[in-house]
């Protein structure tokens, strides 16, 4: 059998980068935070108590930056001389930017979370002592 490589059409190139770029942003992001809700749900196991789910959605996102293994997998299925090829990759790498954005984003709000928290809980201390 002999298999024919994948080439989208000009008008359908944006759709094909897009749905990979999709793809790789919300498809790491869904499956490490599902997978560690699911793996919380066993007796005894639990998150850290000074995180949140927002923290771990954050670094999920973060995990969409590793991009080695989709233009692997992404060269061996097209033909690298192809449209499809050069489509496949710009797709995976504006995945990878926007996952890193989105994920960069989330974390840098948490930060400021965490620092007034921190900072509010040291004054509070302080007043404590005095």
């Amino acid at each position: 059998m002999r298999w024919a490589a994948v080439s989208p059409s000009a008008s359908s190139a944006a759709s094909f980068w897009a749905r990979r770029s999709a793809g790789l942003v919300l498809g790491k992001a869904v499956g490490i935070t599902a997978g560690t809700f699911l793996v919380t749900r066993f007796r005894g196991i639990t998150i850290d108590k000074s995180l949140a789910w927002i923290d771990i959605l954050g670094m999920s996102f973060i995990a969409g930056i590793g991009f080695t293994v989709s233009l692997l997998v992404g060269e061996l299925s097209y033909d690298a001389a192809s449209a499809a090829s050069d489509h496949m990759k710009v797709g995976v790498i504006v995945g990878s930017i926007i996952s890193a954005t989105i994920g960069a984003a989330i974390l840098t709000v948490r930060n400021r979370y965490y620092r007034a928290a921190g900072s509010a809980g040291a004054e509070a201390a302080e007043s404590r002592q005095c």
